[in-house]
């Protein structure tokens, strides 16, 4: 009796392993995307979180510069000693510097985002309105948690 007709499940057997190999192929890159999403979601937020913190920068450096001027004025004046215009110079060349850095810090940040989304490196204009308002449905979470907190705290006070 010859078994080269038979293959004993063998060929069912190797349906099997492949059907299971393209199934874990399938959820690795469904875990890969998710992944990517999660990383571009997070280089969003940075280039956002980047962008904020240079206009709060900005707006610092512009206080320091208004400042070193008013004390320049004085000093040339005598109203205020050399040292208060030293120091004012000073600040100001910290914020510039603090500026200088938060302007390369938002580059990066737009860079690596670009280099997620697959597209040149280029200046993004985003969306910000998550950040400022909280959804309704969320906000009624959080209003009815609350609640609890406080009606639990004041029976633990009353217990004591």
């Amino acid at each position: 009796m010859s078994t080269g007709n038979f293959s004993f499940g063998k060929a069912k057997q190797r349906v099997k392993v492949a059907e299971s190999k393209n199934l874990r192929d399938t959820k690795d890159l469904s875990d890969e995307i998710f992944q990517h999403k999660v990383k571009v979601a997070a280089a969003y937020l940075n280039v956002l979180a980047a962008k904020k913190l240079k206009l709060s920068y900005a707006r610092n450096l512009g206080r320091t510069d208004t400042i070193r001027r008013i004390v320049e004025v004085k000093e040339r004046n005598g109203i205020v000693p050399g040292v208060d215009l030293s120091l004012a110079k000073a600040d100001y060349a910290n914020a510039m510097i603090t500026y200088t850095k938060a302007k390369d810090k938002e580059q990066e940040q737009e860079n690596k985002l670009a280099q997620l989304l697959g597209i040149p490196t280029q200046e993004f204009v985003l969306d910000s309105t998550l950040l400022r308002r909280i959804p309704t449905d969320f906000r009624l979470k959080l209003i009815l948690l609350w609640k609890v907190i406080r009606c639990w705290l004041y029976t633990k006070a009353e217990s004591m």
